[in-house]
């Protein structure tokens, strides 16, 4: 009886290595397993939308400054300098307000604050409409960079969270060395417009799954650390900040 108990358990850890899984994992966990993997890719989007935004413009700034000729340089560096400045200073904030009222509902409307300045930029008549739009779509960055990935990090076992962070990481790195390329393809293309209205193929898109797959969590989730005090998304925005975008 032991033996062929035994031999019905065998396809079953079989089946459960087939799929990326530990012998005796049950169909759940497998789940589990998969679920992680999709946060992960879903909220890796915001991220690469977001630093994207940092490079792209560079390479359009030209293309904008001549639409607006009488507006000075000085006028027009806003348009770059704003974001970066405003990026920086809003992470730890929106880091520690996420806490507060909870990350998936910050990150979906950093995603959505962020989408609506893009179409903004895109539609600007004017260097203050769009230094202001710029502005705002810095402040939705802000939101869904720290609080993405205070919603990746709980999906993960501990031995994981290095890797996670590190592929969350890497997705930033990718986005900054994509945008030069992509700005110079959809200037040649369409107009300086392009690199503003190209945010939505990204974030539209993503927002169907968010909703569906992010959990949502407040500070009553802590980092299992005993020296862990604060909220996971003020400790994200803090990781983001020691790495500003460039």
């Amino acid at each position: 009886m032991s033996g062929s108990g035994a031999e019905r358990r065998e396809p079953g850890a079989r089946r459960a290595m087939a799929n990326g899984a530990s012998p005796g994992i049950g169909q759940g966990a497998t789940e589990r397993v998969a679920r992680r993997w999709k946060v992960l890719a879903v909220t890796s989007v915001a991220v690469f939308m977001a630093l994207l935004d940092v490079t792209i413009v560079n390479i359009a700034f030209p293309d904008i400054r001549g639409s607006f000729p009488r507006d000075s340089l000085g006028d027009l560096s806003w348009i770059l300098n704003g974001y970066n400045i405003v990026f920086a200073a809003a992470l730890v904030p929106a880091g520690r307000l996420a806490d507060r009222v909870g990350r998936k509902r910050m990150f979906i409307g950093g995603v959505l604050v962020f989408l609506a300045a893009s179409v903004l930029c895109g539609v600007s008549v004017s260097v203050v409409m769009l230094v202001t739009a710029r502005v705002l779509q810095a402040v939705g960055g802000a939101i869904l960079t720290p609080t993405s990935l205070s919603l990746v990090l709980p999906e993960f076992p501990v031995e994981q969270r290095a890797t996670a962070t590190a592929l969350w990481t890497a997705t930033g790195a990718v986005a900054a060395a994509t945008g030069p390329s992509l700005g110079g393809v959809l200037v040649n293309w369409q107009g300086w417009r392009a690199v503003f209205f190209v945010n939505l193929l990204f974030g539209l898109p993503m927002l169907i799954p968010a909703r569906r797959l992010l959990r949502e969590r407040s500070a009553r989730w802590r980092w299992p650390s005993s020296k862990a005090r604060s909220g996971g998304g003020h400790q994200a925005a803090c990781s983001a900040r020691s790495r500003p975008p460039r």
